[in-house]
């Protein structure tokens, strides 16, 4: 079984389900943006296999990122039931450096620990979506991924 850090490295497989002692990594990789402007709609990462919560997010991208308050990106992972109905916001994550994620390291996984509605059913779905605030930044290819904790 691989360790985490050799987890935290981008890898080619879309989607990835990863048993790390009681949490699993829910990923994807989300490609490398066209321009610093370029969105991406509501995409999904994948399904929760059983009932758990969300504990972190973390993003490793493939080349570094320089952070601002001004141009940055909004990454928004959500959570809907198994009818794929009633949407929740689980985590945003800004690429701000004031309240965001701050510079981002080639290879070195950023976390994000502010989670609302962690608490997940079996069978639910998790997907992703970016918004851009002004010019944007061009996000590079970047490995998201939901830990979750298995519920008891």
């Amino acid at each position: 079984m691989p360790t985490e850090s050799q987890l935290s490295v981008p890898y080619a497989a879309a989607r990835t389900l990863a048993n790390i002692s009681n949490a699993q990594r829910i990923g994807r990789t989300i490609p490398a943006d066209a321009a610093a402007s370029t969105t991406t709609a509501e995409t999904l990462i994948g399904r929760v296999p059983h009932g758990c919560t969300v504990t972190s997010i973390k993003l490793t991208g493939g080349a570094a990122l320089t952070a601002s308050d001004t141009v940055y990106a909004t990454i928004t992972v959500y959570a809907r039931d198994t009818n794929g109905a009633n949407q929740v916001t689980v985590a945003t994550i800004v690429t701000k450096i004031t309240a965001g994620t701050g510079n981002w390291t080639a290879l070195k996984p950023v976390t994000w620990t502010t989670v609302a509605n962690g608490a997940l059913l079996a069978d639910w779905v998790l997907s992703y979506a970016v918004a851009k605030a002004s010019t944007g930044t061009q996000l590079p290819e970047t490995q998201l991924d939901v830990v979750v904790s298995s519920n008891p």
